[in-house]
């Protein structure tokens, strides 16, 4: 459970993993390493499954944050007079931007490694027609630029 004041949360997703982009490969007898299709259906999965993870979770985190300023009864933003709200608000839409890239990085790799889109829409808990959408647009890569010009919220980027 996160609270307003814990810092940003963890990526479920490894930073090693953002770096490999080659399918997942099973052990065979004697040492030798051979690719297996159901080890890399099963890898995209997983990972498709971590980035929806991290997006509810910035979501959440974005949610809460709205929430406790509501009900914080600060001013957001008015004048040159800036609350704190306004970065904590900040950070959660720009930690939801970077959940939503690396969500689209992934539908994006399991699209390229030939995972069919419905079952590509499965594992990220998306209608197809989303998962189409995002696969049309082209990709694009996750930057550490903040929340400037970027949509926020999942449904206002699929």
């Amino acid at each position: 459970m996160f609270w307003a004041d814990d810092p940003a949360p963890s990526p479920l997703l490894s930073d090693l993993h953002d770096l490999i982009d080659e399918p997942a490969e099973a052990p065979e007898e004697g040492g030798a390493v051979v690719a297996d299709p159901r080890f890399l259906r099963a890898e995209l999965e997983r990972r498709i499954l971590a980035a929806a993870g991290e997006v509810e979770s910035a979501e959440w985190a974005l949610d809460r944050t709205r929430e406790e300023a509501a009900w914080g009864g600060a001013e957001i933003g008015v004048g040159l007079d800036v609350e704190p709200v306004d970065s904590e608000l900040e950070t959660a839409r720009w930690s939801l931007d970077q959940a939503v890239c690396r969500l689209h990085a992934e539908l994006h790799r399991a699209a390229r490694q030939g995972l069919p889109v419905e079952d590509i829409a499965r594992a990220a808990s998306l209608e197809t027609g989303e998962v189409g959408a995002v696969l049309a647009a082209p990709e694009r890569a996750c930057e550490d630029t903040g929340a400037a010009g970027a949509a926020g919220g999942l449904a206002a980027v699929v």
